[in-house]
């Protein structure tokens, strides 16, 4: 009776042997990459009425290295990634706006810090100079004089009117960005679509690359601006479902662009070249509904020829 009793405890904590170590396997399955980047956030703000500005441009010099630059988001917050060995570094960040005075500041670069504050002081609108005129003297002991009024006309005659300038409409032109290249980085849980304030003109030649991996899910993993159509699971490829697709005829999480708001999303990818049909200013989006869990970025580069 006590050697039956025994093996059965015997038995029992083999069993439970065999429970945890499939239990550390199946953990083991799903290792998490090493970082080797960390993100130093800075948000701006406007200094006279504290609202956050999109848009902004962030750049953060390190030690004379090359800049790491990127630009606010809708929260007014921009995440420039910089690489691990410089933590505890000295550093410089410099933030400009369109209608505001450039920042600058030395900062040091420690991770996982709230974000860094900057607020930016509005351009100052010229106001005229009013230049004091001096009194007219009158004389004292001037003489009367008669003065002569010319009678006015009863039907005084109708009044020429002046030529009235021909009113031109306002043109996109005139606020298009200059040809060049310019930079922005498209983060894979923002929802809504980022705007790059780099507006185009129609005729223009666009060239849209860009780098970078987003992950999409404990399930998908990370995938890069050309998106996917399908994952692997237990060794099979598994279609991703259309009803996580912004647009369902693009790849899961691509790398979408569209001019303007009332535009419909293009398939960017890494790489794309389009010449423009329509005056605007450029925005980015993934191709994914469900970004609550999604992680990284994607680094775009435009390139505008005229």
């Amino acid at each position: 009776m006590h050697s039956t009793h025994f093996g059965y405890i015997i038995l029992f904590w083999i069993s439970l042997g065999f429970v945890l170590t499939a239990c550390n396997n199946a953990v083991g399955m799903q290792p998490t990459p090493s970082p080797t980047t960390f993100d130093y956030q800075v948000r701006v703000q406007d200094t006279s009425t504290g609202e956050v500005i999109q848009g902004a441009e962030v750049i953060i010099e390190v030690g004379g290295l090359a800049s790491h630059d990127g630009f606010t988001d809708n929260t007014g917050t921009a995440r420039i990634f910089i690489s691990a060995d410089r933590v505890s570094q000295p550093g410089r960040v410099i933030v400009r706006a369109n209608g505001y005075q450039s920042f600058e500041r030395n900062i040091d670069l420690t991770p996982d810090a709230l974000p860094d504050v900057v607020r930016l002081e509005p351009v100052p609108e010229p106001t005229a100079t009013d230049t004091p005129v001096p009194p007219t003297a009158i004389p004292t002991n001037a003489p009367p004089t008669d003065t002569l009024v010319s009678p006015i006309p009863t039907n005084p005659p109708p009044a020429t009117p002046l030529p009235t300038l021909p009113t031109e409409p306002a043109t996109q032109a005139a606020q298009t960005s200059a040809p060049g290249s310019y930079a922005l980085q498209l983060f894979g849980r923002t929802v809504e679509p980022t705007a790059s304030n780099v507006c185009i003109a129609a005729g223009d030649t666009v060239t849209v690359t860009a780098s970078g991996e987003i992950k999409t899910g404990n399930y998908v993993g990370y995938l890069g601006p050309d998106g996917a159509e399908t994952f692997m699971l237990f060794g099979a490829s598994v279609p991703i479902d259309e009803g996580y697709d912004i647009v369902q005829a693009f790849p899961h999480a691509a790398m979408m662009c569209r001019i303007g708001a009332d535009d419909d999303w293009r398939l960017c990818g890494s790489n794309a070249t389009f010449t423009a049909d329509k005056n605007g200013c450029l925005e980015f989006q993934t191709n994914d509904i469900d970004k609550g869990n999604n992680d990284g970025f994607f680094d775009i580069r435009i390139e505008i020829a005229r």
